[in-house]
């Protein structure tokens, strides 16, 4: 177990490309798209992030960009299938000695078809979604709503996410920000935080 030692409260993580990998980024990045395609599928991913147009709208338009399925189905099949065992492991051991959160760039019926397959709910005091907060990562918005749901301070929160963007905004505001890369890594990097 990983002892809480510091006056950290509260660790936050991201799920897409932290718990489970990100589809939509590999996917394009496995394709040879123009740079205008991705542009345009990231887009269109942010407002669905945002809330203002449906996953399913999301969906039908990155399948006929793109050919591939990208139903609802699929995707938790495969985060399922990829489900960061490894993390899930390191949360458990965090638990008892801090507030665990999520906080993902995701439409609400995503996301929770997600936490639901791969069991994660026990794993989180707090879990947000973009879409219904109509802010997304990395605006300051997001990170200020955060803390307030999860009752602590900007400096006693940590916030692990696979993107640099996503971690440098929270640092601005005083979150100590953890770029994910694997579980030995952050274990490290989570142990010269809390010590």
């Amino acid at each position: 177990m990983i002892q809480n030692t510091t006056e950290i409260k509260a660790i936050v993580f991201d799920c897409f490309g932290v718990l489970v990998p990100d589809f939509n980024k590999q996917l394009l990045a496995s394709a040879t798209y123009s740079a205008r395609t991705v542009e345009h599928i990231n887009e269109l991913r942010r407002q669905t992030d945002l809330g203002e147009i449906s996953d399913s709208k999301f969906r039908q338009e990155f399948e006929r960009i793109t050919g591939i399925d990208y139903s609802l189905e699929s995707r938790v099949k495969n985060a399922k299938k990829e489900l960061n065992h490894k993390l899930l492991g390191l949360i458990k051991q965090l638990k008892p000695n801090y507030k665990i959160g999520m906080l993902s760039n995701a439409t609400a019926p995503h996301l929770k078809a997600v936490i639901k397959a791969c069991a994660l709910k026990d794993y989180f005091d707090l879990v947000l979604i973009s879409s219904k907060l109509g802010a997304v990562k990395p605006e300051p918005r997001i990170f200020e709503i955060l803390v307030k749901k999860l009752r602590v301070k900007f400096n006693k929160t940590i916030f692990i996410d696979d993107t640099k963007e996503n971690i440098k905004s929270a640092s601005a505001l005083g979150i100590r920000g953890v770029l994910y890369t694997n579980p030995a890594k952050l274990k490290e990097d989570l142990r010269d935080l809390l010590i």
